[in-house]
């Protein structure tokens, strides 16, 4: 019978033992990650993702105010240049015309008829526009002497209505969400307005 000495055993089996420490050595260092690590990377992510979406809003709501009180500017300088060219404003007969369903449902061209393209190449919608809702709505009246234009009922991710405030100019006094006002008052909705002194209530 053919016997191995120890130093035989030690030699055999050493490679063994180094491949086995080697191992363990890999697992302890790669080992997969415990329930509550995954949990608290989870949690991290989605409070990451609820500032970034919040900064995102803002920045979007920011964006779409300017918008809305760039687009009145134009068409009120369009306006302005119409009355120029003819003593007279557009007019709707003194009737509320609008995108929106609530008001006609208008096609974009017609909402202030004789405006475009002459004096503005297309006519603008508020950026949150929904027709259907008739919610965030451009409106134009006049009775050819005097005109209002109306961004009504503006609805849009982390809008307030304390926000009209913000911008005291454009502020309608007969759309302030039911105070009295210089219109007595108002209606309980909220809108911006730009206008002809005889039409500030309108």
């Amino acid at each position: 019978m053919c016997q191995i000495t120890y130093s035989r055993l030690i030699k055999i089996t050493q490679p063994i033992l180094i491949k086995m420490k080697l191992l363990k050595a890999y697992k302890n260092t790669h080992r997969g990650f415990t329930l509550i690590e995954l949990l608290v990377v989870v949690a991290i992510i989605g409070l990451l993702s609820t500032i970034v979406l919040s900064s995102v809003n803002a920045a979007r709501l920011k964006a779409n105010i300017a918008r809305r009180l760039s687009d009145m500017r134009e068409i009120q300088t369009a306006l302005e240049n119409y009355y120029d060219d003819y003593g007279v404003y557009p007019t709707t007969g003194g009737a509320s015309q609008s995108q929106c369903a609530s008001w006609g449902s208008f096609a974009a061209n017609a909402v202030i008829p004789g405006l475009v393209s002459t004096y503005m190449p297309t006519f603008p919608a508020d950026p949150t526009m929904n027709a259907t809702n008739s919610t965030s709505c451009y409106l134009y009246k006049s009775n050819g002497t005097d005109y209002a234009l109306l961004d009504l009922a503006i609805s849009d991710v982390g809008w307030t209505n304390s926000m009209y405030a913000q911008y005291p100019t454009f502020i309608d006094p007969a759309r302030e969400g039911g105070a009295v006002t210089q219109c007595g008052t108002s209606f309980s909705s909220w809108a911006w307005k730009i206008s002809t002194p005889a039409y500030i209530c309108k």
